[in-house]
């Protein structure tokens, strides 16, 4: 039975997906969709098959096959470009993956959403809970009973502290350390390097050290 796998993206950040999706020895085939990338073009583990929108309806049609099985995985680091490929392939009822590099540690008491990538070095301990298209990049800390929504993207090296608060489609940037109890509110961004002590507000950004908005 053919095992396939649908990377909707095919940037620096689609490497990393398919890094893991190869470790993960779970497929038997990956192709590769991207809008900007010419056909054929061989990545990691595949090759690119067409553009996102051939992708959503090859693995709609596939979807009716039972003698294969058929994941879609979104690999765009933009949180709105990912939430809005990964709701399509929800109307279509495709099944989204989560990936986890054998690298990470999760602890067993974590809740992943679907379409969710946990990269190597990252740690997620005890009851937290992380929501659909999220990613926890490369060595990010995320400490115990957060609560992290969708299409969230924690930057590499990043250190959530315990009981932090994190809203739909935010960005953590690289490096940033945040304490205890914090709320970081929808589509806000975190500079680079910045300690956030206080909460965050929708759709703003804040940088520094202590992080004020800008």
């Amino acid at each position: 039975m053919t095992s396939t796998l649908y990377i909707f993206g095919a940037g620096g950040h689609s490497q990393v997906v398919g890094d893991i999706a190869v470790l993960s020895k779970r497929y038997t085939q990956i192709c590769y969709f991207d809008d900007l990338k010419a056909m054929g073009q061989a990545l990691l583990g595949g090759t690119v098959t067409g553009t996102i929108k051939d992708g959503v309806q090859r693995i709609s049609d596939a979807q009716g096959n039972s003698q294969d099985t058929h994941q879609a995985f979104v690999a765009l680091g933009n949180n709105e470009q990912r939430r809005k490929v990964t709701e399509q392939l929800m109307r279509h009822q495709v099944s989204i993956a989560t990936l986890i590099h054998p690298g990470a540690i999760v602890a067993t008491s974590v809740s992943l959403g679907a379409g969710t990538l946990v990269v190597a070095g990252a740690v997620i301990n005890p009851n937290t809970r992380v929501g659909e298209g999220c990613i926890i990049n490369t060595n990010a800390s995320v400490d115990h009973d957060c609560a992290i929504a969708d299409f969230v993207h924690i930057a590499p090296a990043s250190a959530i502290a315990g009981g932090v608060t994190i809203e739909q489609e935010s960005f953590l940037g690289i490096g940033c350390r945040v304490i205890p109890g914090v709320h970081i509110c929808k589509q806000a961004t975190v500079g680079a390097g910045a300690v956030v002590i206080r909460d965050v507000s929708t759709n703003s950004t804040v940088v520094g050290v202590p992080a004020n908005e800008i």
